[in-house]
């Protein structure tokens, strides 16, 4: 069998090359090393521990479901299951719907994804940001900070419905565009048509990508390509001019100065005319100071700037309203027309860079300053005029806090933090991580604001709820937990590892702009997590070694998989095992697999 990754390799040499065609991809899917690589992925995610609408999990997992699997594939008789559909509540009271796909359908999906990720990756616009290699919300921010400076309108683009509105015939005929292999098209299909099941209740799919599918994301983007080229195209058409002209203002009070600068060199420093002259070319120059140089009504300059992050985009524009307007209709028609789907009309806005955009949780807007600042030279240097502007929205942390149940407000109005009673029944340890991790999760994605000092606010606020949430579980007052977990003026737990006994502190760290985007950054976008565990060995070695983990047996083995490493007690031997190797996996004989289901394996 070949190395997926020299397949995978292969893929990528011609992701860049537009008209390229791919043919025999459905082969890759006989390949078991394929479904190991997937296993490997997306093992570890709490979500595989939820049934599917088949009834089963990754537990159990084993190397003879892979063949059973790629046996079903191989004869075509391979048919996903419908998604088992749960509705989620949203924070203004609505709810969402997430799909639950069987984890056999997530390690097939797992696979396609890989296939068509490197098939279409070169192929991308660097205006597209989301579920992508190296791309994050955070590349997408930035790039609107980079690119947007001095525009005058930014347009709030809003897809009504964009992941359940796809539509099935249209996707494949662009999948058919690069793909030659109707059996690899057929198992897209028959994905998108699985459809999914409510209140026991089966409901054909009509359009749009498997809810909660691991290849939702890149079918999304394959699709939403299209618009991407497309606004590349409006932005080569649109834009003129290779810089605005001066404003008449600046020009004439630059004119002024040389005026008095010559009359200054006829008359000389030294004299008194002199020196009323050049006085008057300090005035002027720092009036020069605060006048925008370039004329930001130059009917001969325009520029289209635009950025996505799935089906959320944000264009800013150089150029008159009415040219904001028309771009806003020339997208509703494309949209329409060409994927059928709609832009909302009444989110999406078309907003005066004067006033705040909000992208991606973050508010966006143009700072306008006429102010100057000396420097220590005694010279005038005039502030940025409408550089990109990044801001927290105070409902956003003050959002996250209620959300948690970590804040009270007075009648009076006043901000305290409130126990969290579901918190109380965690170890100590626990609770201390889970709140440096939310107070962490938020200042790592609002990092790149200019006002990224307000979350000192929300640690505050935090920190008073975290010490309630402790004096409530040992039913006593703040001020002695304080003493009791305190040292050196910082909060802190003791607790206990394999190597001996260890502290943690609460968070201290300051919170301040911070624009260095590094490699690990790129998964900002994933939630915080409170736990951390480790594989000393490769998950599919480990299968693929054939003696129980448990008896020592020279057998056929089942990987049995737990949620989250705190799920376990530690009260039987094999739990102590699993902690003590920092798994969230044992591979056991299918005997001892059992027993340990009955509550009889030690």
């Amino acid at each position: 069998m070949r190395n997926p990754l020299v397949v995978l390799a292969n893929l990528a040499k011609h992701s860049s090359e537009e008209n390229y065609k791919y043919t025999k991809l459905y082969r890759n899917l006989y390949n078991a090393e394929f479904y190991y690589m997937a296993y490997q992925k997306i093992y570890a995610k709490p979500g595989n521990m939820t049934e599917g609408t088949d009834g089963k999990t990754i537990d159990g997992m084993s190397l003879e479901k892979i063949e059973n699997l790629i046996e079903k594939l191989k004869n075509q008789t391979y048919q996903p299951n419908p998604v088992r559909r749960v509705n989620i509540p949203k924070k203004n009271g609505k709810t969402r719907p997430l799909g639950i796909p069987s984890f056999e359908d997530k390690l097939v999906q797992e696979v396609i994804r890989m296939i068509l990720e490197n098939m279409y990756e070169g192929l991308f616009e660097d205006t597209s940001h989301g579920f992508r290699p190296n791309k994050s919300c955070h590349t997408a921010i930035m790039q609107i900070q980079k690119r947007q400076s001095g525009v005058r309108w930014f347009i709030e683009g809003d897809i009504e419905g964009f992941f359940d509105n796809i539509e099935h015939h249209a996707l494949i005929k662009l999948l058919r565009k690069r793909i030659e292999d109707e059996k690899f098209i057929n198992l897209i299909w028959k994905f998108l048509k699985a459809g999914y099941v409510e209140d026991w209740k089966w409901h054909k799919s009509y359009s749009g990508t498997p809810q909660g599918g691991i290849i939702s994301p890149i079918l999304s983007n394959i699709y939403l390509h299209e618009l991407d080229k497309y606004m590349k195209a409006y932005k080569e058409r649109f834009e003129i001019g290779t810089k605005r002209k001066h404003s008449k203002e600046y020009m004439n009070v630059a004119t002024l100065i040389r005026h008095y600068k010559k009359r200054v060199n006829q008359v000389g420093m030294t004299t008194e005319k002199g020196q009323m002259y050049l006085e008057k070319v300090k005035e002027l120059e720092r009036k020069l100071k605060s006048i925008p140089s370039k004329d930001e009504m130059d009917e001969n300059f325009k520029r289209l700037h635009y950025t996505r992050y799935a089906d959320d985009f944000l264009i800013g524009v150089i150029g008159s309203k009415e040219e904001a307007q028309e771009i806003k209709i020339n997208l509703t028609k494309f949209l329409k027309e060409e994927l059928n789907l709609n832009l909302s009309q009444e989110k999406t806005l078309i907003t005066n860079t004067t006033k705040k955009a909000r992208f991606l949780g973050y508010d966006i807007t143009t700072e306008r300053s006429k102010d100057y600042t000396v420097t220590r030279s005694n010279g005038i240097k005039a502030r940025q005029n409408m550089h990109i502007k990044l801001y927290v929205p105070k409902e956003k942390w003050e959002g996250k806090m209620k959300e948690l149940g970590a804040l009270e407000i007075t009648k009076e109005g006043q901000w305290k933090g409130k126990a969290r009673p579901q918190l109380q029944h965690n170890d100590d340890i626990e609770i201390l991580m889970q709140y440096n991790a939310e107070i962490s999760g938020l200042y790592n994605y609002y990092r790149l604001a200019n006002n990224a000092s307000v979350i000192h606010k929300f640690c505050y606020i935090m920190e008073q709820s975290m010490l309630k949430t402790f004096a409530s579980k040992y039913r006593t007052r703040v001020s002695k937990i304080w003493s009791r977990f305190s040292q050196d003026g910082r909060f802190r737990i003791k607790y206990e590892t394999k190597n001996g006994f260890k502290y943690g502190y609460f968070i201290d760290k300051v919170f301040v702009k911070n624009q260095m985007i590094k490699k690990k950054d790129i998964n900002i976008d994933k939630l915080p997590t409170t736990e951390k565990f480790t594989t000393r060995t490769s998950l599919v070695d480990r299968l693929k070694a054939e003696k129980c983990e448990w008896c020592g047996s020279n057998e056929k083995l089942e990987m049995h998989h737990v949620r989250k490493l705190k799920d376990l007690k530690g009260k039987a031997l094999w739990e102590k095992h699993m902690i003590e190797r920092q798994r969230k996996t044992i591979a056991l004989c299918a005997s001892c697999h059992v027993k340990l289901h009955n509550g009889k394996l030690d």
